[in-house]
């Protein structure tokens, strides 16, 4: 939320892509789904313009590093959103479980809701 980005680029994410001291992070990637026998990979971003670097609040930045710390999987390589098996944390799961559950924001529970916070936050951070 705080980036802009897209689930799929958000969980494509590998600790190379994410530069904690300059403080940005190089979407280079996005996860695709999961479908019955094939596993999810990364693959090139939705479009060319997809491929960027953004900047990160200081906030993020230090979440990132405590996470990176006690994370199991935190080699360049690793997903930064990993199973407990060192898999890459699924579309179904992620939405589920680990986005927060925002009860008082209005239209958050729809994707369109969230993708539109998400690029409020974008414009906000390019605006500053």
């Amino acid at each position: 939320l705080f980036t802009g980005m897209r689930i799929s680029e958000l969980l494509g994410l590998v600790w190379d892509d994410a530069d904690l001291g300059a403080g940005t992070i190089h979407v280079r990637a996005q996860l695709s789904r999961a479908h019955r026998g094939v596993r999810p990979t990364r693959v090139a971003p939705k479009t060319r313009a997809a491929v960027r670097e953004i900047p990160l609040v200081s906030q993020l930045r230090e979440m990132l590093r405590e996470h990176r710390a006690n994370a199991d999987h935190g080699e360049p390589g690793d997903w930064v959103f990993a199973s407990q098996v060192g898999t890459p944390l699924g579309h179904r799961n992620a939405q589920r479980r680990a986005l927060p559950r925002r009860q008082d924001v209005p239209g958050w529970r729809t994707a369109a809701g969230r993708r539109c916070a998400s690029m409020t936050c974008a414009t906000r951070s390019l605006a500053t």
